[in-house]
């Protein structure tokens, strides 16, 4: 068992002299950096490195490891979708609701995939997962709070804690200017992509982030 884990989640050493190659294949690992623990993630429309440790107090004899940051290797997200999001969530108000966008790998597109709520009220939303064919992947994770703030609860991070993705949540307290919060979900490390200025929509749908 402990080998099937370690070969799952494996956990490497930054070299020191050499530059360290991302990975390209779908994966996950640990990097030992010289002074920090890296979580890398890869998958055919992502690739992400974030930092899962504080810097030590003793330095290690390994190197640098890789930049941080997140890569979109499916391009960029479509806007008019999250458009879309605002007229779902608007016709299930004061209920929450969700839907997912998905990206094709082999034909290069997104879709918008509004779900089958199976239970709703002001304060939660289940629903039913589809499921996706090989080589569609789930790009956003995106659910309304109905006249509620704009933020992720308890209940969201158990729900994302072995999700990869983009996750959403908007709120419509404002019709006119629903917010958006958003983050990414890297299999329960989150990077949150708007935090301190969340997104507002006006009538038109148009960002103002």
């Amino acid at each position: 068992m402990d080998e099937v884990l370690q070969a799952q989640f494996p956990t490497v050493m930054a070299p020191r002299f050499t530059a360290m190659k991302p990975m390209t294949e779908t994966g996950e690992r640990f990097i030992i950096t010289e002074d920090r623990v890296l979580f890398e993630v890869s998958r055919p429309w992502l690739h992400a490195v974030r930092a899962v440790s504080k810097p030590f107090e003793r330095r290690t004899p390994y190197g640098p490891g890789l930049k941080e940051g997140v890569t979109m290797r499916c391009g960029p997200f479509p806007g008019e979708y999250i458009a879309d999001f605002r007229e779902l969530a608007l016709q299930a108000f004061p209920n929450e609701t969700a839907a997912w966008v998905t990206w094709d790998e082999n034909e290069k597109f997104f879709n918008f995939v509004p779900l089958e709520v199976t239970s709703a009220s002001t304060g939660h939303v289940t629903f039913e997962r589809p499921c996706l064919p090989a080589g569609v992947h789930l790009v956003m994770d995106i659910h309304s709070h109905g006249p509620h703030a704009a933020f992720f609860s308890e209940q969201d991070d158990r729900d994302d804690r072995d999700q990869l993705c983009i996750s959403g949540v908007m709120s419509l307290q404002d019709m006119n200017a629903p917010v958006l919060v958003t983050r990414l979900s890297m299999l329960g490390v989150y990077t949150h992509l708007n935090r301190t200025k969340p997104c507002k929509f006006n009538t038109a749908s148009a960002s103002t982030c």
